[in-house]
């Protein structure tokens, strides 16, 4: 077996609009994760930083524009779309086939998940798709010092189905940008000791990251000498749930739970 690297930190979505009180879709206590994870990173040998960002349109399936009713009304964040609601004509995609919507909405309720409609958040170019600032600094003095570069993966650009994950989306479908990124979980399982995670938010796209990195595609396929799996407890913050249970999750899949225990 090849000798592995060091430590890897895979950031999941630091950006301003979780990121920042004035974000868009702001994560309760995710600004003071950001501070503690600056902190950590000053402080610890990371060998290499992969930094995912959510990246949308305004049209994108889960923002309000992409939907209306039959008053030409948008729905308002938060609001949950089922299949059943579009075959009944009470949200209708705007520009998008209407089969291929029911088929995606199928496909996610056959997985135990429905669509929330989120307020319009990391619209690409736009200062809520930005890093947090602090934390930004942190990194680009972190690739001063090391000689190295922070590589930065974009998630969600396509409009017809949602991604959480860095590595795959909810629903793949035939964009190769929505398909299980198995080179990038490669890299991550077969070259290094430790892979560290950290981001917004741990109920969402931290949870789906971890997921998709620690089980495989369709979460069925385990590699066979995995790296140690660390999560930086108080540098994630939840949007919804119960992070005690999340936690226990996460840990049943062989991630340790680490507090940075900076203030």
């Amino acid at each position: 077996m090849d000798e592995k690297n060091k430590m890897v930190l895979v950031l999941i979505d630091p950006q301003n609009d979780f990121c920042n009180p004035k974000g868009s879709l702001f994560v309760r206590g995710a600004d003071q994760d950001m501070k503690r994870l600056g902190q950590w990173i000053k402080k610890n040998p990371i060998d290499d930083i992969w930094v995912s960002l959510d990246t949308h349109s305004p049209n994108h399936i889960a923002h309000p524009t992409f939907w209306v009713d039959g008053s030409g009304n948008h729905p308002v964040p938060f609001t949950t779309i089922t299949p059943e609601y579009v075959r009944t004509g009470q949200w209708t995609p705007r520009h998008q086939d209407l089969k291929t919507v029911e088929d995606y909405l199928g496909s996610l309720q056959a997985t135990g998940q429905e669509l929330i409609v989120w307020p319009e958040h990391c619209l690409q170019g736009s200062w809520g798709h930005g890093v947090e600032e602090e934390l930004f600094g942190v990194l680009t003095d972190w690739q001063r010092s090391m000689g190295k570069t922070v590589v930065y993966l974009q998630k969600g650009e396509n409009n017809t189905t949602e991604q959480y994950s860095a590595i795959s989306a909810a629903v793949p479908n035939s964009d190769p940008r929505t398909r299980f990124n198995d080179p990038v979980r490669h890299y991550l399982m077969a070259k290094w000791e430790e892979i560290v995670f950290a981001g917004e938010a741990l109920s969402h796209c931290v949870l789906a990251t971890i997921k998709d990195v620690v089980l495989g595609e369709g979460h069925i396929n385990p590699y066979p000498y995995p790296p140690k799996f660390t999560l930086l407890v108080d540098c994630c913050s939840v949007v919804n749930g119960d992070k005690t249970l999340i936690l226990k999750e996460l840990e049943e899949l062989g991630v340790e739970l680490v507090h940075t225990e900076i203030q």
